[in-house]
């Protein structure tokens, strides 16, 4: 027996083959551009809530989410602990997000007898301290800008909020179209580029989705818009149609789809054709008239959070690892699964725990 076949015997079949496939997993990752099914976190909602629309906060630590027809829930992801339960005056909400500071923004959709519109929330008392309304469309969805300006699908109207305040201190159209539109991003490093999906008088999704582009002046009013329509793209030299897409999401580079079919697609480009690269081989289903029960983001960490309409949050790494100590880093963790109990139990000096823990 050669010297280096001794330790794998030592270590006995079943441990061998954990550790060669381990190995093989860690090229895999250094190999690949983009990851598949890559999970690092699965975070279950408390009180046995289906997630159909969710948010995140990295600044409060705290994931705000619906059922719908149900109250907002907001709790701990690293517990399940309910921080607060913020009790919505009527149903048929369709977006949630938070905003600067202690708040949230829930847009509501077809609300009876009141029309739709979106109630911004305080996260600390649940208290509605302020109700934005520009006629929109029958089915809302809402962005946050790179400016921190609240953004609204349908007629695509922004405005600048004094939360402090309570009060719109600016209201400005984008385009004069209206756009049913199911899902809402922009791009995170320009406040030039929105992307929505568009869905005709009979509620149904066209296919693809839209990028809107807006020249604006040097006093913030909008001089152009031009649109485009992306509605497919290659994967593996296939070409897919980009149909019944049930979430939208841009991490600084990459446009990131959600479909029912094909799964949740990257886009190397924002352009018809792109190459695409999927990321989660499973989808976000759908409802009869294709509104997502479930919703995807990029947290502040370019990692993909994703519903599909159960009770858990899964956490994506998505991205090709930087260097072979990051990824041997996140496998362990992804093994361990975030738990902390079994990090303290490992002999390890406190300085290699937290690194094993947090990024």
């Amino acid at each position: 027996m050669s010297r280096a076949q001794a330790p794998l015997k030592r270590l006995g079949t079943t441990a061998s083959l954990t550790l060669l496939l381990f190995c093989f997993e860690l090229f895999l990752g250094l190999a690949m551009k983009f990851l598949l099914d890559n999970c690092i976190q699965e975070m279950k909602a408390p009180l046995g809530q289906k997630i159909n629309q969710f948010a995140y906060s990295s600044e409060l630590n705290l994931i705000a989410s619906m059922e719908y027809c149900e109250d907002c829930l907001l709790w701990n992801p690293d517990n399940g602990q309910v921080v607060n339960e913020i009790e919505l005056d009527h149903d048929c909400h369709s977006d949630i997000i938070f905003l600067p500071g202690h708040y949230i923004a829930v847009a509501f959709s077809d609300a009876p007898q009141r029309g739709s519109r979106v109630c911004i929330h305080s996260v600390d008392s649940g208290e509605n301290i302020l109700d934005v309304s520009a006629g929109f469309c029958e089915f809302e969805v809402v962005a946050l800008t790179p400016d921190n300006r609240l953004l609204v699908g349908g007629r695509l109207t922004d405005f600048l909020i004094d939360l402090d305040n309570k009060q719109i201190v600016e209201e400005r159209r984008i385009v004069d179209s209206s756009f049913r539109s199911w899902s809402l991003c922009c791009s995170k490093q320009n406040y030039n580029t929105i992307f929505f999906t568009s869905a005709d008088k009979n509620r149904e999704l066209e296919l693809g989705f839209c990028i809107l582009t807006v020249d604006f002046s040097t006093d913030g009013k909008v001089l152009n818009t031009s649109l485009e329509e992306v509605t497919y793209c290659l994967i593996e030299g296939e070409e897919r149609d980009l149909s019944i897409i049930t979430g939208l999401s841009h991490d600084g580079e990459h446009v990131i789809v959600a479909t029912e079919r094909e799964g949740i697609i990257l886009l190397e480009s924002a352009c018809e054709g792109s190459v695409g690269h999927v990321i989660v081989s499973s989808g976000i289903p759908s409802d009869e008239v294709c509104y997502p029960l479930g919703q995807q983001m990029v947290t502040h960490q370019n990692q993909l959070m994703v519903s599909d309409g159960g009770d858990v949050i899964k956490v994506y790494n998505y991205k090709r690892y930087d260097s072979l100590q990051e990824l041997c880093r996140l496998r362990i963790n992804h093994f361990l699964q975030g738990n902390k109990e079994k990090v303290d139990k490992l002999p390890l000096p406190s300085t290699v725990k937290n690194y094993l823990l947090y990024k």
